[in-house]
């Protein structure tokens, strides 16, 4: 059966929305079309802010959907919604795929295909809430993910593209498990879609404050000179104490360069912060596998070896 379209006006403007989504929302077996050649979008982020759907304040079930022609994202997920993704194809959306940016807010993702999907925590839901949690499965994200994760983090058997940005400071857990994941540090490498440039040149591909972050059976894979950053484990103001990110059975791939590389925290910090490498890790084309920032502390447990 021929896919239903409901297409943007040719006349929308740049902050414009095609489906605004309140309560009880179902979008099944439809094409989302935002049209964004014919209504004269001039490239870059100037329109970002418009996106084919948003939802806010309810339910929502997507189901058999195909996104297409937005200058922004596909779908806006802002506070207090529980939202359930199955087979859903992105292209041409020029923000990201599926953007998450709304406290008290659950989403599940079964089959995503899309560039970039984005975890960008910026308004609380209600009683305050900043927690956003995520559970994607089966899913291809080519350009990579953004992940700012207040909330449970679980994603499995999953290509998530060639760059990798976790946030993880709100302390739940977060278990990456059969996952591709890849390593770029320039704007070139990453093609021109993260959203800001300049932090992408001195941040790379990191993880901040892991709380308690397991990837297993992962491989990383970097592009020349490019490996992992584990960025400070907490900052004075979070004062936080046994935070760990766990390596199991996992493998980095690269050129040159360190595979892992730990910024650590000052000497006498007295956090207890641990990166953990169990069950043979490896690295392969890497210089070295793991390194701890010179001046700087953090407990080690097992090795990442040549292999």
């Amino acid at each position: 059966d021929a896919m239903t379209t409901i297409a943007m006006n040719t006349t929308a403007g740049s902050t414009d929305k095609l489906l605004w989504l309140t309560g009880t929302s179902v979008l099944r077996d439809v094409t989302l079309d935002g049209r964004r050649t014919e209504r004269g979008w001039p490239g870059g982020y100037s329109w970002e802010q418009s996106c084919l759907a948003r939802m806010i304040d309810g339910t929502l079930d997507v189901d058999r959907v195909t996104l297409t022609n937005s200058p922004g994202d596909g779908i806006t997920i802002l506070c207090n919604v529980t939202a359930t993704l199955d087979d859903v194809t992105a292209s041409n959306c020029f923000r990201s795929a599926v953007t998450i940016t709304g406290g008290n807010t659950s989403v599940t993702i079964n089959r995503l295909t899309g560039s970039w999907l984005q975890i960008e925590y910026d308004t609380p839901g209600t009683g305050g809430s900043n927690v956003i949690a995520l559970t994607m499965n089966d899913s291809s994200l080519p350009e990579g993910v953004e992940l700012e994760a207040w909330g449970a983090v679980t994603i499995t058997n999953t290509d998530l593209g060639r760059r990798f940005w976790i946030e993880g400071r709100g302390g739940a857990p977060v278990r990456i498990t059969d996952c591709t994941i890849g390593l770029s540090k320039s704007e070139a490498d990453f093609g021109g879609a993260f959203t800001d440039p300049d932090q992408l040149t001195a941040f790379g591909c990191s993880i901040y404050y892991p709380r308690d972050i397991v990837f297993t059976r992962c491989t990383f894979t970097g592009r020349p000179g490019v490996g992992l950053e584990l960025r400070p484990f907490a900052l004075p103001v979070f004062s936080a104490t046994g935070q760990s990110v766990i390596f199991d059975a996992c493998r980095f791939v690269g050129t040159g360069g360190t595979a892992v590389y730990n910024y650590g925290d000052t000497i006498g910090a007295g956090r207890t912060n641990t990166v953990e490498f169990r069950n043979g890790c490896t690295f392969t084309g890497y210089d070295t596998g793991y390194e701890l920032r010179p001046g700087c502390s953090g407990t080690l447990v097992g090795s990442l070896v040549a292999g």
